[in-house]
């Protein structure tokens, strides 16, 4: 079940010819879920087919183009075409694509439609989020064991970078990803912000300076006596990319708990008291 989030109060032409184009339900947010699953009809996903979704907007032709932009959206009388920048990668270079085919949304609105703003580029981040990780197949693909393994069967199933699915993948309850390279966090949702590692829970911290320095993947378990994460929670890691990090928080589950505390119970009597406490910690 997603997480509960505030909700943003848009002010923009381009939000509210979204909303008008949606038939105005209750939330822009809403609206983009809407105009993706009209617009994704008979179109193959997982991973998203962009020349049949661009189709449906008169989107006729995708073209690499050595540009220094990552993808442009060109006119050609009552048609459209998008090239893209062959210098991307491949993940990049789909993003990028939907990205155009998101302001190419707008064109459908009807005539002296919005073309730039904040709040219009913003849209059309999440429309291409959505169009490329549409939420009712992400969910569907989503294990219900929640694993920075799980994120990375989804980048490929869905043909999305780590980043974006990893911040699609944050929308669920107890789970908080964020990426580190050397010493800041360069992005986090779900309890982490942005800036330096020093902000982080001491025995946190010191799991991230180690797993930044090991090759090693093994999920670790550490507890938290702060919001949001009061209890024991696991760290979970995989490469990023040179010298990043991404990085997963989750819940214990109760089987890994029970594990833990079997082979508590066959270590001395100080380490068996240990797991007790943060059991009773836990329950209140």
């Amino acid at each position: 079940m997603p997480r509960r989030q505030k909700k943003r109060k848009w002010r923009s032409a381009a939000a509210h010819r979204l909303q008008k184009l949606a038939g105005d339900p209750g939330t822009v947010e809403e609206a983009i879920q809407i105009v993706t699953q009209w617009l994704l009809h008979d179109v193959m996903c997982p991973p998203t087919d962009l020349e049949a979704l661009g189709a449906k907007l008169n989107v006729m032709q995708l073209v690499e183009a050595d540009i220094h932009t990552p993808a442009q959206l060109h006119e050609d009388g009552d048609q459209f075409y998008i090239t893209y920048s062959s210098q991307l990668p491949f993940t990049a270079q789909r993003f990028a694509i939907a990205r155009m085919i998101g302001k190419a949304v707008f064109h459908a609105t009807g005539p002296h439609c919005p073309t730039k703003g904040i709040e219009f580029e913003t849209l059309c981040d999440m429309l291409a989020a959505e169009f490329l990780m549409p939420t009712e197949h992400f969910e569907r693909h989503v294990d219900p064991r929640v694993s920075i393994h799980n994120v990375v069967s989804l980048s490929e199933t869905f043909e999305t970078s780590l980043t974006a699915t990893a911040i699609r993948y944050a929308r669920h309850p107890f789970v908080s990803v964020f990426e580190v390279k050397g010493d800041h966090v360069v992005w986090g949702h779900g309890g982490v912000q942005k800036g330096s590692i020093q902000q982080l829970d001491i025995e946190l911290r010191a799991l991230v300076e180690s797993a930044m320095e090991s090759p090693f993947e093994a999920p670790q378990t550490f507890f938290s006596a702060k919001k949001p994460w009061f209890g024991t929670r696991v760290l979970e890691w995989t490469s990023a990319g040179p010298d990043r990090v991404l990085f997963l928080v989750r819940l214990l589950r109760r089987e890994e708990k029970e594990s833990s505390n079997k082979e508590a119970s066959k270590t001395p009597t100080g380490e068996s008291m240990e797991f007790a406490f943060l059991d009773e910690l836990e329950t209140g």
